[in-house]
């Protein structure tokens, strides 16, 4: 792929980046006037697990009020962190979607470069997500996924404002 140039691009997305990574990342694209989509692990938004502690704490104290309403919330709660093992990917796809849906009503015909940095499954996921014919490219076809091997070639593009003239890009 030629060098994508990021004046070709008036917005600028992060996707996706393993985990040590993402605080330097999102740094880096926010400083060139880009925006992440990308949540932390300790994000409140970011699903876990509910501990069997937790459960039986908020079933005795629910209990104790007659609170049928909270217990059954707690239930669900319970039986989805149980048998969902992955509802980070429906996280991660809502908030990348969301982002990408506001840049384009904010700024109707500008061009976005998705960047992404190497990392995990979890990454080569997401990034398949974002490639052709995975799931959010096919939501929004004219987005360009460039991905870098880590945060020093990001940094290194976004400074020499050429994106693509050192990630991989996989559009």
């Amino acid at each position: 792929m030629p060098p994508v140039h990021p004046l070709l691009f008036q917005q600028i997305l992060l996707a996706s980046t393993p985990d040590d990574a993402l605080h330097r990342a999102r740094k880096t694209v926010k400083q060139h006037g880009g925006f992440s989509a990308v949540l932390a692990k300790e994000s409140p938004l970011s699903p876990e697990r509910i501990h069997m502690s937790q459960f039986l704490m908020h079933m005795m104290v629910h209990m104790k009020e007659m609170n049928f309403t909270a217990l059954k919330d707690i239930m669900g709660d319970l039986v989805a962190s149980l048998t969902m093992k992955q509802r980070w990917k429906l996280v991660w796809e809502g908030s990348v979607a969301a982002s990408l849906q506001m840049l384009h009503d904010i700024h109707p015909g500008d061009s976005v470069c998705v960047v992404a940095i190497k990392g995990g499954v979890n990454c080569d996921w997401e990034q398949k997500q974002l490639s052709d014919g995975g799931k959010l490219k096919k939501l929004f076809p004219n987005i360009t996924l460039v991905v870098f091997k880590d945060t020093d070639e990001l940094e290194q593009a976004l400074s020499s404002r050429g994106v693509g003239a050192f990630g991989q890009g996989a559009s």
